[in-house]
């Protein structure tokens, strides 16, 4: 849970965070990439991810399905691939060839949901899941 009063709800983001460090246990890991795995429509886009689950929204902050209360970012991309790689390894490539592919067709955005992008040129995008995917690749040799 994101936090223990208000938006007391699951969060995407600190999940795979958890498992990208290993201070989530073996069996905590592996019941979040199962659960990465069979919802991953609601929560990927274009290889890039929700902070919550699809369809929720945060009770307290910015417009719903703006920002970070419902849109989709690179950020986390490379925990989420390293997670989900747990269960699945062609999943995860496939988030990661999928991002690739909107970063070429749309930029390196901030963020996107639908057809709208954000901030385009945003570094963090570009840089923070290299080591997930590194870790991938490194992986099929």
């Amino acid at each position: 849970m994101a936090a223990t009063i208000q938006c007391r709800q699951p969060d995407i983001w600190g999940s795979v965070f958890a498992v990208w460090l290993g201070v989530a246990s073996p069996e905590q890991a592996q019941r979040i990439s199962q659960y990465f795995k069979n919802n991953y429509q609601e929560i990927c886009q274009k290889g890039q991810i929700r902070h919550l689950p699809g369809g929720m929204c945060w009770e307290k902050g910015c417009p719903s399905n703006t920002y970070q209360n419902g849109a989709y970012w690179a950020t986390p991309t490379g925990w989420f691939a390293h997670t989900l790689a747990l269960t699945d390894k062609n999943l995860a490539r496939q988030t990661v060839v999928a991002i690739v592919i909107d970063f070429r067709e749309r930029g390196i955005c901030e963020w996107i949901i639908g057809n709208k992008t954000q901030l385009p040129g945003y570094v963090a995008s570009a840089t923070m899941h290299l080591q997930g995917v590194r870790e991938l690749l490194e992986d099929r040799k």
